[in-house]
């Protein structure tokens, strides 16, 4: 479940603007629990997912008018992979918590960008486009960084 600080922030925001900037919010505001789940399973930390998604709504935002409708899911997980690598960077905490679920323990430990395809494509259900997509790589790229993913992970959610 999203904080509510981050929707209601959201709402004020889509409260605002143009008929076309309004559109595009409200199909983002839609989004912003998977950005939630997606940035919490990246970092970890509730108030550091919770930063990083309303940073990546701001940004997608402030972009809309650019953005194509149906990228806006795209673009939305684009921009919030960029906001984790850099929040990454900051704090190089990257030890998960005792009381993690293994699953979410062993994506944590996989490269951030094969993190990202696995995460897209089985927990966020991305066809192999909408990756392609919101990651800017072709599609080999996405494939083949999918595979790897799963093949690292398997032993990890074996034991």
């Amino acid at each position: 479940m999203i904080p509510a600080s981050v929707s209601r922030e959201a709402v004020v925001l889509a409260s605002n603007g143009p008929r076309a900037d309004r559109e595009f919010e409200s199909y983002a505001l839609l989004q912003l629990p998977e950005l939630y789940q997606a940035a919490i399973a990246l970092l970890g930390s509730p108030a550091e997912a919770e930063k990083a998604v309303q940073e990546s709504y701001l940004q997608t935002r402030v972009s809309s008018r650019r953005a194509r409708p149906s990228r806006c899911r795209a673009q939305l997980f684009r921009v919030l992979f960029r906001a984790i690598a850099n929040r990454r960077k900051k704090v190089s905490d990257n030890i998960p918590h005792a009381t993690e679920d293994k699953t979410i323990a062993a994506l944590r430990r996989l490269p951030q960008d094969l993190a990202e395809v696995v995460l897209l494509a089985d927990v966020q259900d991305f066809s192999f486009q909408e990756i392609q997509d919101a990651l800017r790589l072709p599609l080999e790229i996405v494939m083949s960084r999918l595979n790897r993913a799963r093949l690292l992970l398997q032993p990890a959610l074996a034991e």
